[in-house]
Parts: C-alpha cells; structure tokens; sequence
C-alpha cells in the first residue's frame, strides 16, 4: 500500500505565518518589540517566534515575582523595565562609538597611504607617531590610538575596500549617463611597464557633469591601437557603459591612437557603426607649441660653461681672480649679451605659456571654456609680435628690465618667435577649429544664426530663440545647466 508524500506547500513555515507583536503583551507579559525583535523585559531574553503561546509560556517563569503589580503598579513597573532596557542598550553604544572611530580612522588614514603613494608599512610608523602625540597631548585617549590597526595587511584590505567603494559608487553613476567622452593616455612607469588611462566626462538626463578617472590598467605585452581598444572596450563593459554612448574622444596624437590603419578611433569608429569626435589633448597641444620656441641652445650652451666652471673648485676660484684682474663689473660667471638676450626673452614667453597651461587644467570644465582661453592667447600673440617688432616690451617684463639698464639691448627679431608659436597654435588647433561653430551654437543658441545650424535642428532653435521664458532662464543659470530645463517633447534634437 503507497503512501502519498505531503506536497511541499503543505509545510508550515514560521514565515508564512506572519505573526506579528501585539501590544497588549507588554502590560500583560512584560515583553516589548525592538526592531522586529521580542524581548523580555524582565530578563532580556529572546523569543523567535511572535506567537502568544509562546511570548506567555515564558512569562510563566516569573509570573510569582510580578503578578504582584496590577493596575497601575503594573504599569510603572513596565516604564521602569522599559527605561532600563534603553539605558543598557545606550551604555552598548556608546561602549560601541569609540571602536567605531577607531576603524573610521584606520579607514581614513589608509586612504592618505594609499592617495600619497606611499608604502603600505608606512602604516605602523604613522601609528607610532600618533602614539607619541597622544601620549603628550590627550593621554587619557592613548588606549584608543593603541587600537588604531595599521598593518601592511590591514592597510591592504582597507585599500582594497575603498576601492571597491569607489568602483560602485562610480558604476551606480555611470548606469544613468546618457553621453559620454573618454581621454586616454598611455604613459610608462619607472619599471617601464605601460600604463593606460582612461578617463570619462559624461553627463545624465538632469544635466550633471560626471568627471572620473575610470581606470588605470598596466599593459605588459604590445600597446597597439588594437590592444588599447579591447582594453577601452572592457572597462567600459565593466562599468556598464553601452559603448554606442560614446561621442568623442581626447587622445595624445600618438599614431597607435590616430593611425591611419589599425588605430584606436578607427576601432572605436567601427565599433559604434559611426564617426565619433576625435581630439587632440589640448594641454598636450599647447606644451608643444611652446616647444618652437627653438632656443634650447641657449639653456645648453649657458649650462656647459656653467658645469666646467663649477665642476672644479680650482676652475672656479681661477675664473674669479681672472674676473678681479681685470676689475670686471662682473663678479662671477658673467654671460655674452646675445645669450642674456635670448635668456631674458625665453623667461619671459615661457612664463606667459605656463599661465596658459595652468589655466587650462582642474575639472569641470566645458570644452568651449577652454578653447575660449586658447583663442585668447592666440589673440595675445598677434598683438606681442607687433608689439615687440616696436620695440614694446610692456608684456614682457624681463625683456623690458634688460632694456632700461642697457638701452643698446634690442629685441624686435623675438617677433619671428612669436610669430612661429602662432603659426604652431594655428596647425595643432585645427581640429577644434572645425568644431567651432558647435561650440558657439551650445554656448549661444539665441544668438546663433538660423541659416547657419544644420537644418533638423533649425525648427527647434526658432522655437527656443522665441521662448522669452527660456531664455531668462538661459541667462540665470547659463551653460551647460540650462540644457536641463529644456523640456525633452519640445526640443528633442536639440538635448
């Protein structure tokens, strides 16, 4: 004879019961609820499941000692238990707090080991100095700094826990961007292993800016176009970012990243089954610009005779008494006027292209901002060449020093320079040059020209150049925020 097996959904489960804490129990068995939890609040006990059977079968082990209180009393008692328990589980945390901050500070103090590129066994001398502080400063506390865990492992894992924090963080914020651009770079390291990086700037439906280092990722093998690209292609896999999101990106003009056969924006191209914007680093751009400059042998030949000098003290103390002989104003290392002449101009334009390339770094900034600063230099140049083919050197303070000591210094062939810098920025800023009229468009879209804009676009720009309403609002908070207030039914092309 069989015997059917009970079907599973027979089986009763403490879960399925749904038995909730009811408050009578608290007057009548002295139990409370805290945080879904049943406690006795005579012995702190716990009990599993909220059922009454089983909250009043405990009960029953001190029912002699507290069937004394009724009524009232009964409920004073409660209060009193009640209050009790609340002052024990403040004495836990506050007994808890302290630890807390120790692991807060291990946590914080690994972050400045790791962002400073320091060892990780610098961990235990920092601990030892803290120590030696608190031991002097706050003694009562030196239990505390005692307890800071600091190791080469713990700093380890802490590091490695950031990390992962930080890697989240920025997958959670890369899942809602709606277009994004990437720079790469690819550098190597003192062990000469090569180092891609990669960073991201995109933006999400509300308008904010995301700017992030994604990744940076060690290439031990090749570092072709190729090899760049699979690796582009699985960090962003890796943070969940649809390839088909990207819209430009900032190389550093190496031939492996815009090549003419098996480059990266060629694979990119491909990949996303359209031309993306390609770009030249722009700080990159700039520092070789001022590479034209060609007065290296200034600096070379100044250096030389300065190192054979010095390079001996017997060399030098001849040199001075050569000097003291024949009563030169000079009393050591004097230089030939054509080379103070070139030094003064080089320290002069060297310091108006470094303001540039200082300017031109930091985060969040928009790309027609920068391009702005480029165009105002390049502006700048044009009025120094004619300035200085005067004999003005009202921009170029050292030059100009020079000259009111010894009139017969004259610098009007430094216009040639000048004029090969701008002939170099011209060249190297072509690319965004093209682009110009997009950036006018986003930075002024009710002063562009309608003719001018592409046409899918142009029914869109008359409506917004005729919203008086957007465009106050264009001119409280500007680019590129005033994008998000463009409803999306209305301007679709054009957000």
């Amino acid at each position: 004879m069989s015997h059917s097996k009970p079907s599973a959904s027979r089986k009763r489960k403490v879960e399925d019961e749904k038995k909730i804490f009811q408050s009578k129990w608290e007057v009548l068995y002295f139990f409370t609820s805290i945080n879904e939890t049943i406690i006795c609040l005579i012995c702190q006990q716990k009990v599993s499941v909220p059922k009454e059977f089983n909250v009043k079968r405990h009960y029953k082990t001190h029912q002699e000692k507290f069937e004394i209180y009724q009524k009232d009393k009964r409920i004073d008692k409660l209060n009193e238990l009640k209050a009790k328990l609340k002052k024990q589980q403040n004495i836990f945390h506050f007994v808890n707090k302290p630890n807390e901050l120790v692991v807060k500070a291990s946590y914080n103090l690994a972050h400045l080991i790791a962002f400073h590129s320091r060892p990780f066994t610098d961990g235990e001398f920092i601990k030892n100095c803290l120590i030696k502080t608190a031991k002097i400063l706050c003694p009562k506390k030196i239990k505390d700094f005692n307890n800071i865990s600091l190791s080469r492992n713990t700093v380890a894992e802490r590091v490695n826990d950031i990390v992962a924090d930080l890697r989240s963080q920025l997958t959670k914020i890369c899942k809602d961007i709606e277009a994004f651009s990437v720079a790469v770079d690819e550098s190597t390291d003192v062990k000469d292993v090569a180092q891609l990086s990669v960073f991201i700037r995109g933006y999400n439906f509300k308008y904010e800016i995301t700017e992030e280092l994604l990744e940076l990722i060690p290439m031990h093998g090749t570092t072709t176009g190729a090899d760049i690209f699979l690796e582009i292609e699985k960090t962003l896999d890796k943070y969940e970012l649809p390839i088909t999101k990207l819209v430009s990106i900032v190389t550093d003009g190496a031939p492996t990243m815009i090549g003419l056969k098996k480059d990266l924006v060629r694979k990119l191209n491909e990949k996303i089954g359209k031309k993306i914007n390609n770009f030249h680093c722009i700080i990159h751009q700039e520092v070789l610009c001022g590479k034209t400059i060609d007065l290296d042998y200034v600096i070379k030949r100044i250096a030389s005779v300065v190192n054979f000098i010095r390079a001996r003290g017997l060399n030098h103390r001849q040199f001075a008494s050569l000097l003291n002989e024949i009563d030169s104003e000079y009393e050591d290392l004097p230089y030939y006027t054509e080379f103070l002449q070139d030094l003064a101009f080089l320290v002069d334009i060297t310091k108006h292209l470094n303001e540039l390339n200082i300017i031109l770094q930091g985060k969040n900034k928009l790309v027609t901002t920068i391009f702005d600063y480029v165009r105002a230099f390049q502006t700048k140049l044009l009025l120094w060449e004619r300035q200085i083919e005067q004999e003005n050197l009202v921009h170029f303070e050292t030059c100009k020093s020079m000259k009111l000591q010894d009139p017969n210094f004259m610098f009007s062939s430094y216009s040639k320079n000048i004029n090969n810098i701008k002939q170099d920025f011209e060249v190297r800023f072509q690319d965004f040059k093209k682009c110009e009229p997009k950036f006018a468009l986003f930075t002024s879209p009710f002063n562009f020209d309608i003719e001018k804009v592409e046409e899918d676009l142009q029914m869109e720009l008359i409506e917004l150049q005729c919203d008086s309403v957007l465009k106050q609002q264009f001119t409280d908070v500007g680019v590129p925020k005033f994008y998000s207030f463009l409803p999306p039914h209305q301007f679709p092309k054009m957000i």
